[in-house]
């Protein structure tokens, strides 16, 4: 199949506990190509431990015990696993069934491919899909002034990311934007697929979520090197209201009226359609598909259909219930199509149950 045994070198980086991790390293599991997985714990729980004890088998390496910070322990995990390709997933993402598949297939039909990036859906801490990665799009001048690559759907051969020097490991919030733009800067060509990779965590307790004076003294000085202080301002304050967003849910509504550039949810208007893929993999299977909507015209009719198939919706004011057939629901992600037939309609949310 041309598949090497060494295809993907991937770390798993953890700070500190999170029940997510299973998800993560299921989702790691079961990608349909080769690669080397390292697990960098500096959590000191036992519970993380337990978690990995299951996966035993996914590693090619696992590490507990203390580093110096995230970008420090990326560095040593790429260090420690050979692959061609080079990424890292957190443990509160996810990879989406088949994303290397996909990132495998772009890099050797390409061979002057150097970084292969992607889109990602993004859920809330309840685990509710709320978007896509608004700031996403093929790379352009502007990822020197804001982040337009989503981290967990990026991969980098590894001779590019050497010929760079490798993650900075003195950085703590912006190692991730820090290559993107030295291997833009070194002129790499990057090859984008217009399609989920993976699902992204927005919540009040992420690293995202934090905006202390680190994080804003390191985006700062990233944007600095390229652009005025006027611009490294408008890109602070980008950077200060997805951290409103992601601390309180409550205030997005506002923020996206006030800020419409920040407005990652999604419309619908007559004949628009939009796949959302929702990732199945918690023990308890879905019997159903919650969605929140507000109707932005009284003639609002939406419609929908998982993996291909139309299932019977039962319908509130605001609020869809998707009955899911035994054999949907088994699926690892569940395509969900939505069509809007008539008016207009915006998502509030939608989470399996």
């Amino acid at each position: 199949s041309g598949i090497h045994m060494s295809d993907f070198a991937i770390v798993v980086p953890v700070g500190h506990y999170d029940p997510r991790l299973a998800t993560a390293l299921n989702s790691l599991q079961m990608q349909d190509v080769a690669m080397n997985v390292v697990l960098m714990d500096a959590s000191a729980d036992p519970r993380t431990t337990e978690i990995a004890d299951k996966f035993d088998e996914l590693f090619w390496e696992r590490c507990h015990g203390a580093d110096e910070g995230q970008a420090d322990a990326i560095g040593k995990g790429w260090e420690a696993a050979p692959g061609k390709y080079v990424g890292w997933l957190n443990a509160d993402d996810a990879l989406l069934p088949g994303a290397l598949n996909k990132v495998l297939t772009a890099f050797e039909t390409e061979q002057s491919t150097q970084v292969v990036t992607g889109q990602s859906t993004i859920v809330d801490s309840g685990e509710r899909f709320t978007g896509f990665h608004r700031s996403v799009k093929p790379v352009s001048p502007d990822l020197l002034r804001g982040n337009t690559i989503s981290q967990p759907s990026c991969f980098v051969r590894r001779e590019a990311l050497q010929a760079v020097g490798g993650i900075d490991r003195t950085l703590h919030y912006t190692m991730d934007w820090d290559l993107w733009i030295r291997l833009y800067e070194a002129g790499v060509s990057f090859h984008h697929i217009d399609a989920p990779l993976s699902r992204v965590l927005m919540g009040a307790e992420t690293k995202t979520a934090e905006f202390t004076r680190k994080r804003r003294s390191e985006i700062w000085k990233l944007v600095r090197r390229n652009h005025s202080r006027f611009t490294a301002l408008k890109t602070t304050a980008g950077f200060l209201l997805e951290h409103l967003k992601a601390a309180s849910p409550v205030i997005t509504p506002l923020i996206s009226r006030l800020f419409p550039v920040a407005d990652d949810r999604l419309y619908f208007e007559a004949s628009h359609c939009e796949t959302v893929p929702l990732l199945n993999l918690a023990q308890d299977k879905p019997e159903s598909i919650i969605i929140q909507w507000q109707s932005l015209t009284s003639d609002a009719k939406v419609e929908y259909a998982v993996n291909g198939i139309t299932c019977p919706v039962q319908q509130a004011h605001t609020e869809h219930r998707i009955s899911l057939r035994q054999d949907i629901s088994m699926n690892a992600v569940l395509e969900l199509e939505i069509r809007c037939a008539l008016g207009k309609a915006q998502l509030g949310w939608l989470k399996l149950q």
